[in-house]
């Protein structure tokens, strides 16, 4: 296990995902349900001291990691990273911001939403495109996202 707090879990039947502030030398890492052992994902080492925030795996198996200040980072089953997305100034088309604080996906149309400590984007796996999503309450930093029975949003 690693020696760094932990700042995200992510399980599902067979491995639990752990997402650390990556002091030490994993800064995420899985933990097998099955024989028991801990290792860190294998593009562990060009993530080395990336603080984690947010895990997730989708309905592909991908597994999206949100960072401190480093954006979002979806990799594939195989640890491979497969996109970097990170806030581009005047483009809606990226991140609000690079601290990515909660990552949800929708159980209804399946696109993913991503909290940050400036507002909220959606990424849409038919178009494969992140888009920044107004917030209309005036609150700017979104730490958690949460889906009702009907499929609608809320975030705090």
């Amino acid at each position: 296990m690693p020696n760094s707090p932990i700042n995200a879990l992510y399980a599902d039947q067979e491995k639990v995902y752990v997402a650390t502030l990556g002091t030490d030398r994993v800064g995420v890492g899985v933990f097998d349900l099955r024989s028991g052992r801990f290792s860190g994902l294998t593009a562990g080492s060009s993530l080395k001291n990336y603080v984690f925030q947010a895990i997730l795996k989708d309905h592909e198996g991908n597994l999206w990691m949100g960072t401190y200040y480093k954006g979002l980072i979806k990799m594939d089953r195989n640890g491979r990273i497969i996109q970097h997305f990170t806030n581009k100034p005047g483009d809606e088309n990226s991140l609000p911001d690079n601290e990515v604080r909660a990552i949800y996906q929708s159980s209804i149309d399946r696109k993913l939403w991503i909290s940050t400590s400036n507002g909220v984007a959606c990424y849409d796996f038919e178009k494969q495109m992140i888009r920044t999503v107004p917030v209309f309450d005036q609150r700017t930093g979104v730490r958690c996202i949460r889906e009702d029975a009907k499929g609608y949003r809320d975030w705090e």
